[in-house]
């Protein structure tokens, strides 16, 4: 390989380095005034320029229908699809995101364990939650995004916010058509009504044009007094449960099909009355199940297949690289996208360094303007830091500490120490505060570990000072026989 094309990459992978950590871009997520930065995924349009190519390449190639964004955690594959919807903004999308806190357990019998015990992180795992509860999630961010007059027909009917003037005007208008057909019924009783509404204004003293005004009010009166009871009525009453006869009743029936195998007709119904033609499906991997995997793909090969859908659906999943084994993801996916990592142990010294403000000195050496931490520390400290929203996140609690703490007498490098055990092992932390936990027992237990290691030493020094002594015995015996 050639000298300057060694160089060139060099600076290139610098150039990537400075553009995360400069804070001059457009989406970075960092306010300037306070110094933090949010945990959201940042558009990256320079660096992730041959994602996007590819991306947008297999989006628009008609054979490619299932895409996966592969790279480990904290790799970018969220930005990477927040930077191709910017650059793309008319893109029909749909974006599900499944969270993975506090899902109930699946247990023997199949259904979820008390939520006490399933909230606690060490009575389960993602390997335990139920398929079900995983399409149910991704079901529920499919319908809930659509507005119900998009999928009148779905059974899967959404809570609407009652408009009180809307009911006012639908009641208005029903009562114009019906007097409006019973006058075309009845054409006498026309006459037969303005008379009576004449000679009722008469009795108030009212002239014609008065009694029909004092009539129009009392109409719009009663329909706002009906529209009121109405409403109250439907907002705070609801059927819950309908029982025919004494034998019959409408109720659940068990069946052993997945949520999605029931909902099939929806999910096409749904494709079918909508326009999305892109969805992207993130955290679906942190569940650990193949499964829904191989249901997602034969639900995008159903909707792809059907008549009435005129257009390509595709499906992207963000996942990490060992979801597949060997060549299995190949044969999943139609197309593959690896997203780099730009943070490792290597580099996240540098990323920390313009995080803290780090400027290089006359002397040569890097110094932070605005915080007592050295050069040094940061190369001690951040090979553990491989996730770049862990690092930004430490970042960010070390300014809240540091700004509220100011009179305590930790030193900066001590309290980002703190703010890093913390974030890394937020539980043994938790523990620490409540003065128990392996941390405050490695201080109390130091005096006696001390003793019990000095103890071993010794143990094992006495039989090589016997040893030694007979050597030495060994060589005087030697020399006194010459």
């Amino acid at each position: 390989m050639m000298p300057g094309k060694d160089k060139n990459d060099k600076l290139e992978f610098e150039e990537k380095i400075q553009n995360l950590i400069s804070g001059q871009k457009k989406g970075d997520g960092l306010d300037r005034e306070s110094g933090y930065r949010d945990l959201t995924p940042e558009s990256d349009t320079k660096n992730s320029e041959e994602y996007i190519r590819a991306l947008h390449w297999a989006i628009k190639n008609k054979d490619v229908k299932n895409i996966a964004l592969s790279g480990p955690y904290g790799s970018g594959k969220s930005s990477v699809i927040k930077t191709y919807l910017e650059k793309y903004p008319k893109t029909k999308y749909l974006s599900i995101s499944l969270a993975a806190f506090s899902t109930p357990m699946k247990s023997v019998n199949g259904e979820g364990e008390d939520d006490k015990s399933s909230s606690l992180a060490n009575d389960w795992t993602l390997d335990d939650v139920d398929e079900n509860v995983i399409e149910e999630g991704i079901l529920k961010q499919l319908f809930y995004r659509v507005d119900v007059g998009k999928i009148p027909q779905s059974r899967y009917r959404k809570i609407k916010k009652l408009s009180y003037w809307k009911m006012f005007f639908t009641l208005l208008m029903l009562t114009v058509v019906a007097s409006a057909v019973y006058l075309e019924i009845n054409p006498n009783v026309l006459e037969d009504f303005k008379n009576t509404v004449i000679n009722n204004g008469a009795f108030f003293h009212l002239n014609q044009w008065s009694s029909y005004a004092v009539f129009t009010v009392t109409i719009f009166g009663l329909l706002l007094l009906i529209t009121t009871v109405l409403k109250y009525v439907m907002s705070n009453f609801r059927i819950a449960n309908i029982n025919l006869g004494d034998k019959a009743s409408i109720s659940k029936k068990e069946e052993k099909e997945s949520i999605f195998d029931k909902s099939l007709d929806e999910i096409v119904y749904f494709f079918e009355s909508t326009t999305y033609d892109t969805v992207f499906i993130e955290d679906l991997d942190r569940f650990n199940q193949p499964n829904i995997f191989i249901k997602l793909r034969e639900l995008n090969t159903v909707i792809n297949n059907y008549d009435n859908i005129k257009r390509k659906v595709v499906f992207i999943y963000a996942i990490k690289d060992d979801m597949f084994k060997d060549e299995e993801r190949t044969k999943f996916f139609d197309f593959i996208v690896p997203v780099i990592p730009y943070i490792n142990a290597t580099n996240s010294g540098e990323i920390l360094r313009g995080l803290l403000k780090f400027e290089k000195g006359e002397d040569g050496t890097y110094k932070s303007m605005n915080y007592d931490i050295s050069d040094r520390y940061i190369w001690k400290i951040s090979p553990f830091v491989q996730d770049m929203r862990v690092l930004t996140n430490i970042c960010n609690e070390f300014l809240v500490y540091k700004r509220t703490l100011k009179t305590t007498k930790l030193k900066d490098e001590e309290m980002f120490s703190m703010i890093t055990f913390k974030n890394l092992y937020p539980k043994e932390f938790a523990e620490l505060q409540a003065e128990r936990g392996i941390v405050k027992d490695a201080f109390q237990e130091k005096e006696k570990f001390v003793i019990n290691e000095k103890q071993k030493l010794e143990e094992q020094i006495v039989p090589k000072r016997e040893i030694l002594k007979n050597v030495n015995n060994d060589i005087l015996l030697d020399l006194k026989c010459k």
